[in-house]
This record gives C-alpha cells, structure tokens and sequence, in this order.
C-alpha cells in the first residue's frame, strides 16, 4: 500500500479494515496525518507505524526527492529520522491479511478510545512519552492534573495526556501548561517528563523553530 504523507491515517485505517488487514487498526485515533504519524513513529496497542513501513520517499534538504527502505533507516520510542533527513513524501506500507475478522478487534480499539480519550475536541495526541515502567497519564492525575484548565486549555478530564482547545486556545497557554505538569511531576516523582508533541513557534525573520532543540 502506498499513500501521500498528507493522507490523513484514519482513511488508510478505513481501508486496512475493509481489506482486512492484520494489525494496522490498532493505529486508530491519532490525529494524524501519513507523514506526520511516520516522523513522530506514532504507536499503540503494541504496534508502531514503523513495524509496517516497506520504504519511505522523502525531500532532503538540498530538495531533492531520496528513498530508503525501512531497514536504511533508525526507528526507537516516538522517534524517526525524520525531519533531520528531510520532509517524508510518500510512505509505502508493507502488509498482510488477517487470517480472522479483524472487525469485532477493530471495533473494540474504537470503544476504548471513545470512552477513555477526548475525541470530540481538538487535540494534539498524547502531550507526554510515557516515562519507563510507567504512564505519563497516570502521574498527571496523581498531581491533580487531570481536568485542570489554563484560560481556554487544560488536561482532558477523560485522560490527563491530552492537551485540549475548548475554543481559542493559544500556543503560550499549551506551553504554560506543558512546563506546570513538568514541574508538578518532577516535584512529586523526580520524573523529567518528555514531551511528545513537537512545539513549533515563529522565530521571526529565521522563520520557525522547534522549542527544545
């Protein structure tokens, strides 16, 4: 299977189910993009994207287009090499049928993450890694976190790793509240949590830059 990296991943989740296809709808709910979810190696439920990945067409930073196949390339927890490499193009995927229906397996992931994730607000995914042996969730609500709101942003009270825009949110609200839970968890625990997302601001006539890197 091939796709664009601006093809949203739920619709090669859509067609994984209806193919029948072993495993790749454990992917379900991030919102997420191909490209985006291949850079961020995004993964739940036991799997990464990277486990399906075949090769992988991308622009250097020279601007042009290069190709590498999935053992040319360094995958670990919510990393990839890109975009130090370059923008990721086009993604081809390497799959295989299921030999049972993976709909009743499908639609269970689907239950959970209804029930247990703020879906029905904007989000940006998980805000955290999860530290070892242990779930950056968990030690938000333990500092009293979950639910807590900062002007139009706050941690879900669904699941306090989900940063969400109950409308007109701004960057320095996220950031304000990113650097809260740090300090709250670090007192508490001796933990550094990692961020997961990637926080991206203007820096002017240089264009963009990544905060932290």
């Amino acid at each position: 299977m091939e796709a664009f990296a601006g093809t949203p991943l739920k619709d090669l989740i859509r067609f994984s189910v209806k193919e029948n296809i072993r495993n790749f709808y454990k992917l379900l709910g991030f919102p997420a993009s191909v490209g985006g979810a291949v850079s961020m190696n995004a993964g739940a439920f036991g799997v990464e994207i990277s486990d399906f990945l075949k090769e992988v067409y991308f622009v250097d930073w020279e601007g042009k287009l290069q190709k590498a196949k999935r053992d040319e390339l360094s995958f670990s927890y919510r990393k990839s090499p890109f975009p130090e490499l370059g923008i990721v193009y086009k993604v081809v995927f390497e799959l295989g049928k299921s030999e049972e229906n993976i709909l009743p397996k499908y639609e269970k992931i689907r239950r959970i993450r209804k029930e247990k994730q703020p879906i029905n607000f904007p989000t940006s995914g998980s805000t955290f890694k999860n530290p070892k042996g242990n779930f950056a969730g968990k030690l938000l609500e333990e500092v009293s976190l979950k639910g807590f709101r900062l002007k139009n942003v706050g941690f879900s009270e669904k699941h306090a790793n989900f940063l969400v825009n109950y409308g007109g949110g701004t960057f320095s609200e996220v950031v304000d509240l990113i650097n809260i839970a740090k300090e709250r968890v670090y007192e508490n625990f001796g933990i550094v949590l990692e961020e997961e997302v990637k926080l991206i601001e203007s820096s002017g006539s240089d264009g963009w830059k990544v905060l932290g890197a």
